[in-house]
């Protein structure tokens, strides 16, 4: 229990101060009237991305798993795979999530994967598996941009679990 609160702890200062950092932040302590004030809502903030990473990280690791088992096929997953991933998501205690949560976030999850596929088949963009990001001049970003503006979101972030979501998608 010291570990996860000290973890918290300190990622909560970590988040306190990058927002401390924007502008936003001093808007808020004056609305707020102090930083004492505005600290439990960044940590329930916190708090909240870190389950929904949580869930989203559990999710791709139970779909990777089930699909080298051959127990999933991922241009097929069935609402009876939906429903057991939920059950079992459920089991962990992460977050309580339905059938069609899971289906929603499977669905997004393909949609990354094709929009980064895309990109990479831009001309000059080439995958770099070690940073697990796209290469390329900022003359070729330029140009993929203006074809897509969803993968700018790709420029400095890539897809970390690309390779993994290549495996469970195809």
């Amino acid at each position: 229990m010291y570990m996860l609160h000290h973890n918290l702890t300190t990622e909560a200062e970590l988040l306190h101060s990058q927002a401390y950092a924007s502008n936003s932040y001093h808007k808020e302590i004056i609305n707020h009237g102090s930083e004492d004030a505005l600290l439990p809502t960044i940590l329930s903030t916190f708090i909240q991305q870190l389950l929904v990473q949580g869930f989203e990280h559990k999710l791709i690791d139970m779909l990777y798993q089930e699909t080298l088992e051959g127990k999933l096929v991922g241009s097929k997953i069935t609402n009876c795979d939906c429903v057991r991933l939920a059950e079992r998501l459920n089991n962990l205690r992460i977050k309580r999530v339905d059938s069609s949560q899971v289906k929603g976030k499977i669905a997004r999850l393909k949609k990354i994967q094709r929009q980064f596929t895309n990109l990479m088949g831009q001309t000059g963009m080439v995958w770099n598996p070690i940073t697990k990001t796209v290469i390329g001049s900022d003359e070729h970003w330029e140009n993929a941009i203006q074809v897509r503006s969803e993968w700018k979101k790709f420029k400095n972030s890539g897809c970390g679990n690309y390779d993994v979501l290549c495996t469970i998608f195809g």
